[in-house]
């Protein structure tokens, strides 16, 4: 079975930590990236997991070997964020809300 790419997109919410964490024990997932708008969180993430930090998550998006993304940024930017990942053909695992407007969320 494929392992399947999996980046993290901010680190704004400490259970960014938790889905990070698990991913990298999940035998069939890799953990490639991680992204934070904030340099500070940006490094420590990518220090922390091993893999390469970005601030700015459209360039883990552009990258052909993510598959799969976790948004986990703060809740007015996750639909943006969910929608760029999906219009990059990547997977998208949401943190909750996945909107904070109706609009949003109908987009």
């Amino acid at each position: 079975m494929k392992r399947v790419n999996i980046a993290t997109l901010s680190f704004a919410h400490f259970h960014a930590y938790s889905y990070t964490r698990a991913v990298k024990e999940l035998p069939q997932a890799n953990l490639v990236a991680v992204a934070d708008d904030d340099a500070g969180r940006a490094k420590e993430a990518g220090q922390r997991f091993c893999v390469e930090h970005y601030l700015d998550y459209h360039d883990v998006l552009r990258r052909e070997d993510v598959d799969a993304v976790i948004v986990t940024s703060e809740n007015t930017k996750h639909a943006q964020i969910a929608i760029d990942a999906a219009d990059a053909k990547k997977h998208v695992l949401c943190e909750k809300p996945m909107a904070t407007t109706l609009a949003d969320a109908d987009r």
